[in-house]
């Protein structure tokens, strides 16, 4: 009965999410279940007295790997611990503090500020490092430290190093840059300089030229600055056989360096002169190409690519080729082959601002300031640097919102962030099955963006996706895009995750999503991630991912897992079930709810809960003993009492009050998530029947608690009703 009544529901949810449209073939069915969940979050479970703190993920995914070449497959996260767990079961075996490694004992974090500096925001790098043939793993963090440890999690020599006062990481690539069957460890920093980019050995010693080399001199210069997302890339741009770097930084250059930290030379279509500063022999390099989104400006390469001020040029004069561009300080590149002719390209995702501002205020160094911000475009630069255009694929005209309807503005910006927050990854992958590939990204406008190669003025036939959270003052924001064949019918799906925020920065009591869609864009399922369960802070903890899903067997069963590293609550993986709609969970999760009578606050009080679906459940005991203490004679209280089934009695005060008391009954009384069932029994209220939904707990001596929601203790009662407070997450209960 548990079955059914589990698919039931999850059946109607799926329908609700996923209604396909009569002009098109509806969508695989394809469903989650939960497998486990918060990896790395703690290393045993406890109850929880809500105020203990769970390590904030940022842009780190879940690498899946066999690390120790057991035959068994290991995840290794990062939060600010680095974490290694077996893959099938999600045990943990091992963590390191942020620069440390096993040699030190792994003390826990808390939310005193002591970890602050250790956050990671690149995927640890898993790959066989320096030659032995064993994995090593390169990690680096937001107080400017790298590390590479063993499988084991100890230090390789020479290792962990600091970059520069300590700036934070904010990329990290490993490749064989110079040839010597060696991979070097290549990461960015967040500084507002160009000295930016640093490239180690494996032995951790700064290779030659790095950081990049000197500007001036026999070399020409380029237009580095600081790099803020996990977006470089590395592949063979001069078929030298070598790979170079490739790297968007915080202005709108994308460069490209050997490596030995000289620069790549861009083809010779971009104008120069033996007068312009960065000619080298007739050439110049990929950084001192200021891209436009207007092509034949960006040819012209005025001013060294920067663009001429207005005392030599209007902004008449200019019109909008002269003022529109890219900023690349949210850009992602990725060197891939678009066509299959076997040559790669570079894909970069950008954000498109009107630079007049800029222009009318040059001592402004932020040119691309928040109302600038128009909307968000992918190029597809050749290896010379021209745009891709080939036979009848032109991406010499990228997407842009004059032609492109779709193409939105950020739906919320900071200060701090004209990008919303929003990290720009493109994705390359035939996902309508057509047998070429087409060009994906995530906006900031909270749309998933889909282009076929041979038309840049339109979007793929049924794209984009737009989340369905943006609402309210709530705004949805999607994260980097995968494409995977979950079900083994030979098409891909695309898999992203979502995270949430508001105007202003607060809790907005909505959590992000793992989504699911076919290739033409429909919504295949989407599993709500779970609220954080500890309430340590009132701001910025509704739960959600920055970070890629990955999509891996991890446990040999021949069936594809997901696994997702979320904001505040730790890894989690999910059974992908074909044919199956999405379903219940199988534990409940342990979580703290607030409440508030007839908006008393002197009538408040805290319960521990159990969430099932991002919904908090209670012991309809323990809301019985609050209400009889808070409210004694008033409207209200009810008594419950067991004689085969739950009797609820209106307007009678809790009869084991006060002996059932905060301290001994009012308390967790599990430890950790929990199995559970749902109830199927009705519940007597003054003695009718109602059927309420409920599930119920069994402690280890056989016990069991059953756990309802207030709502529909509400609604079968009565005697009051209920509400939500979204952006404090509080629950309030009015009295009739």
């Amino acid at each position: 009965m548990k079955k059914a009544l589990s698919l039931v529901l999850s059946l109607a949810l799926f329908c609700a999410l996923a209604v396909p449209t009569a002009s098109a073939a509806e969508p695989p069915v394809i469903g989650l279940k939960e497998k486990y969940t918060l990896v790395g979050g703690e290393q045993e479970l406890k109850a929880h007295s809500g105020m203990e703190y769970v390590e904030e993920a940022y842009y780190a995914a879940p690498v899946v790997v066999d690390l120790d070449g057991d035959g068994k497959l290991e995840v290794v996260t990062a939060a600010y611990s680095l974490t290694v767990a077996d893959a099938a079961t999600g045990k943990v075996k091992w963590q390191v503090n942020a620069g440390k490694d096993r040699s030190t004992a792994y003390v826990r974090y808390d939310k005193g500020g002591n970890a602050a500096n250790g956050r990671v925001y690149t995927t640890p790098i898993v790959k066989d490092l320096n030659g032995d043939g064993k994995l090593e793993i390169a990690v680096a963090y937001a107080n400017g430290t790298v590390s590479v440890l063993d499988s084991q999690g100890y230090f390789l020599p020479g290792w962990p190093k600091v970059t520069e006062n300590g700036r934070s990481v904010w990329a990290l690539a490993a490749d064989d840059v110079d040839g010597d069957g060696k991979q070097e460890i290549i990461a960015g920093l967040g500084v507002e300089h160009n000295v930016s980019l640093y490239v180690f050995g494996c032995d951790g010693n700064l290779k030659p030229g790095w950081p990049q080399a000197p500007q001036g001199g026999p070399l020409p210069a380029s237009y580095m600055d600081g790099i803020y997302t996990n977006g470089i890339a590395t592949g063979d741009l001069d078929n030298d056989g070598l790979p170079e770097i490739i790297m968007p930084t915080d202005n709108y250059f994308v460069n490209a360096f050997n490596g030995d930290g000289t620069p790549v030379m861009a083809g010779s279509r971009f104008q120069s002169s033996p007068q312009d500063r960065f000619s080298f022999g007739g050439r110049i390099p990929w950084g001192a190409v200021g891209l436009y989104e207007d092509y034949n400006r960006e040819l012209k390469r005025d001013n060294g690519g920067w663009g001429l001020a207005l005392d030599y040029e209007s902004l008449a004069e200019k019109g909008r080729s002269g003022t529109y561009g890219p900023s690349m300080t949210a850009s992602i590149a990725r060197y891939v082959d678009v066509d299959g002719d076997g040559k790669s390209e570079v894909v970069v995702a950008a954000l498109i601002a009107d630079r007049t501002n800029a222009l009318q205020n040059p001592s402004n160094r932020d040119w691309a300031s928040v109302r600038d911000t128009k909307y968000a475009t992918v190029y597809v630069l050749n290896q010379d640097h021209t745009r891709f255009n080939k036979g009848s694929y032109n991406w010499e005209n990228i997407p842009t919102n004059q032609i492109c309807s779709t193409l939105g503005a950020p739906l919320n910006q900071s200060a701090n962030s004209v990008s919303a927050g929003v990290k720009l990854a493109p994705l390359v992958a035939d996902v309508n099955g057509d047998g070429v590939n087409e060009i994906l990204y995530n906006s900031f406008d909270g749309k998933v963006h889909c282009f076929a190669l041979n038309d840049t003025s339109k979007e793929l036939e049924g794209w984009p996706y737009t989340l369905p959270n943006s609402k309210n003052g709530v705004y949805e924001m999607p994260n980097e895009p995968v494409a995977a064949d979950l079900n083994g019918d030979g098409k891909l799906e695309v898999l992203f995750t979502s995270w949430i925020s508001n105007a202003a920065g607060t809790r907005t009591g909505v959590d992000g999503s793992l989504y699911v869609l076919d290739g033409s864009g429909k919504l295949v399922t989407r599993h709500k991630l779970h609220s954080s369960i500890y309430e340590y802070d009132s701001a910025k903890t509704d739960n959600g991912s920055y970070a890629a899903p990955v999509v891996r067997d991890i446990d040999g069963d021949g069936q594809q897992e997901v696994l997702v590293n979320t904001l505040h609550y730790g890894v989690c993986a999910y059974d992908v079930t074909p044919g199956a709609a999405t379903q219940e969970p199988q534990r409940v999760n342990p979580n703290v709810q607030r409440v508030v009578v007839n908006g008393n606050e002197s009538k408040a009080f805290t319960l521990y809960t159990y969430m099932l679906n991002n919904e908090n459940y209670v012991a309809v005991r323990d809301l019985a003993w609050y209400m009889t203490d808070v409210l004694w004679s008033q409207k209200g209280i009810f008594d419950v009492s067991w004689n085969g089934s739950i009797n609820l009695v209106t307007g009678r005060r809790y009869a084991p009050y006060p002996n059932h008391n905060n301290a001994v009954e009012c308390q967790l009384r599990f430890v950790g998530p929990q199995p559970y069932r749902m109830g199927t029994a009705p519940v007597l209220v003054n003695g009718v029947q109602k059927n309420i939904r409920y599930f119920t707990i069994t402690d280890a001596n056989g016990g069991d608690t059953s756990y309802y929601r207030l709502r529909d203790l509400a609604g079968a009662m009565g005697t009051f009703t209920v509400g939500w407070i979204g952006e404090t997450r509080t629950a309030t209960i009015s009295t009739k």
